[in-house]
């Protein structure tokens, strides 16, 4: 099974080198999804994933991998963040809302 699945990470990081090199040639994401349904065909990423990558590459983002995901034992419950495309929530909006929400459940 982690052969798969390692096989499907690399298809993923091999799709978002992809959008990122079309993006910074100028490319809109419509024009990335027309290029990549030519070269990849049924196994083309989704619109959705192409366009929330290219937004993040026209936003400075520079790594095509996904941000690990982490789990914080924060007093006797853990939680799980979530992967972020987007650098608007960073680790500290995060943080603030899980603590919000934990302050308000008790």
């Amino acid at each position: 099974m982690s052969a798969s699945l390692n096989r499907l990470d690399m298809q993923q990081v091999e799709y978002r080198a992809v959008i990122k090199f079309l993006t910074k040639q100028g490319k809109g994401p419509q024009a990335i999804l027309n290029e990549m349904k030519a070269v990849y065909g049924p196994l083309c990423p989704g619109k959705t994933m192409i366009y929330k990558w290219c937004g993040a590459f026209q936003m400075g983002r520079e790594s095509i991998e996904d941000k690990p995901r982490t789990v914080i034992h924060k007093r006797g419950r853990y939680i799980r963040e979530r992967r972020a495309l987007s650098p608007i929530f960073d680790d500290s909006f995060i943080d603030k809302i899980q603590n919000e929400l934990l302050d308000a459940e008790l």
